[in-house]
């Protein structure tokens, strides 16, 4: 059963622009096996979700500060109680005692013309994550089922340059990723070197065709409770070209 609610308020004081809601959301459901009512899998969620925005332009440019919580449910799979042999190593579960994740965003953006900058700090609760373990006290097997990990910090901040040079069209586009999360692990028990991602994209529009080329990069680092032990550099060539007045692409 699912029942939610949502009240939204705005107002505008000369340039300012305010906006807040309220929203409320209520599930319940009951899981049974094989005709018999499971009381550990059977879950009620009741949850209240603030936001506010509040906007403002500056001349040419756009300013804008929202806050907002957000809900992740565990998947009905995911709390499954019985374990799933996948081969003579790896097994796998669901968790019955999974509880939601709860993430508040606080968001700043700045835009002007072809410039675009976006922060995000975030507090992130009982984020569920994936963890393998050994099964039945045996190294050489492995059990890997969601868990709810300790709630963090997180820091996400996005810029975006995409100006127009007669048929160039180049877009750059950087991101920053920081977290703060502790949890105990084989090197240590902090999860906290940042990543960064690079896109840069060349577009050509010659009117008979587009070419464009994009190189992208990413670094090592964390992201939850996963670690991208080495980064990556790719490039794209793309060519794109319409005949048949629009027809075939």
């Amino acid at each position: 059963y699912m029942t939610s609610a949502f009240v939204d308020y705005s107002r505008t004081c000369g340039p300012l622009t305010v906006q807040a809601g309220l929203r409320y959301e209520y599930n319940d459901f009951n899981y049974y096996d094989n005709g018999l009512y499971v009381a550990n899998q059977s879950k009620t969620y009741g949850k209240w979700f603030p936001s506010l925005a509040l906007s403002l332009p500056v001349g040419k440019t756009q300013m804008q500060l929202t806050y907002a919580s957000d809900i992740y449910r565990p998947s009905y799979n995911e709390l499954r109680g019985g374990v799933q042999y996948d081969n003579l190593y790896t097994y796998e579960s669901g968790n019955p005692f999974l509880v939601p994740s709860i993430i508040r965003n606080l968001t700043y953006g700045f835009s002007w013309s072809w410039f675009n900058l976006q922060a995000i700090y975030s507090h992130v609760a009982d984020e569920v994550c994936t963890i393998t373990q050994t099964y039945q006290g045996d190294p050489m097997k492995s059990l890997t089922r969601p868990e709810n990990i300790n709630s963090y910090n997180s820091f996400r901040t996005g810029l975006t340059l995409a100006p127009t040079v007669g048929i160039w069209h180049p877009m750059l586009e950087l991101m920053v990723y920081k977290q703060w999360l502790k949890m105990a692990t084989h090197v240590g028990n902090r999860l906290d070197n940042p990543v960064a991602v690079f896109q840069l994209t060349n577009t050509l529009d010659f009117k008979w065709l587009t070419a464009s080329i994009v190189m992208t990069a990413q670094t090592e680092g964390n992201m939850g409770n996963k670690y991208i032990s080495r980064g990556y550099f790719n490039t794209d060539l793309s060519l794109y070209k319409e005949v048949f007045k629009n027809r075939l692409a």
